[in-house]
This record gives structure tokens, sequence and C-alpha cells, in this order.
């Protein structure tokens, strides 16, 4: 899954001097808010995740696992492949394939 939010921060560029660490900095910001959202169950528009299936939170609770919030953590996989790039004009935060 590929997911990608592009802004123009031209004029922003033209009045503060942003250099590629700081753009590194808030890329490493918007992921920990990820993360933390991610794990108390809500989204990037403040909503909750649509709860597991029926079978699937069967599976879950026979596992030892919890079945509520949803938070998309089971493996981990995803969210530890968010991947930061950034250049001297911007950042880019996308999730590994």
């Amino acid at each position: 899954m590929h997911v990608s939010l592009k802004s123009n921060f031209s004029s922003l560029l033209d009045v503060v001097n942003f250099r590629k660490d700081d753009w590194e900095a808030a890329g490493r910001l918007i992921r920990q808010r990820i993360r933390q959202r991610t794990a108390k169950g809500v989204d990037g528009q403040n909503r909750g995740f649509a709860p597991y299936s029926a079978s699937y939170a069967e599976q879950r609770k026979k596992a030892g696992l919890p079945t509520s919030p949803v938070n998309l953590t089971l493996s981990g996989e995803m969210l530890n492949g968010i991947i930061i790039e950034a250049t001297r004009l911007g950042v880019t935060v996308t999730f590994r394939d």
C-alpha cells in the first residue's frame, strides 16, 4: 500500500530557511503521531477503525490478543515500515510495500 500526501510549501520556503534536517525532524514527528494515533485505534481523520470481523476477533481472542481497540499492530510491520525521505525542499512520509 502506498499513501501519498503532497503539499506545496514554496511560499513557506520563501520566508523560512528550512534545511534538510528540519524536514527530517518534521517527518519523525509525523511518524510518531501516526504511531500514537494508530495505537489508540484512531485514523488520520480522528475516527475509530472499523471493528474486527467476528471470526477474526474470535481468532485474536483465542490467541490471547485484544480485540479492541482495532490498532493495526498485530505484527508491527506496517507501523515499523514508515519511511521518511527528506530533502532541503520538503519531506515525504510513506509506508513500505
